[in-house]
């Protein structure tokens, strides 16, 4: 499921933009279970000079309904922008253990 474990996260820092975009009203994707903006061990400063999580579009979802979803976003020169083209948006942002997303 690509969220499982530790050994499973996606790490995701250092770009000259943002960590992950979702462009172009796209729907249905999940962010779930990555270090975005620091290092393997989740401590390390690596911020992506953008947003962490920069989402256009609806119906996604950043991190999810248990611990194991969730996302650790830190050190990024922006956080998560959600943006809409005036549809109703309709993500779902939910908080892990320490507050994490």
């Amino acid at each position: 499921d690509g969220a499982s474990d530790a050994a499973e996260r996606n790490v995701i820092s250092g770009n000259t933009l943002h960590g992950v975009a979702i462009f172009g009203g796209a729907s249905g994707n999940a962010v779930a279970g990555n270090s975005i903006g620091v290092g393997v061990g989740g401590t390390l400063d690596m911020g992506n000079s953008g947003y962490g999580v920069y989402l256009d579009g609806a119906n996604n979802i950043i991190g999810g309904a248990s611990a194991v979803f969730a996302n650790q976003i830190a050190y990024n020169a922006a956080g998560v922008a959600i943006v809409s083209d005036g549809e109703r948006l309709q993500e779902l942002l939910r908080a892990g253990p320490r507050g994490r997303r």
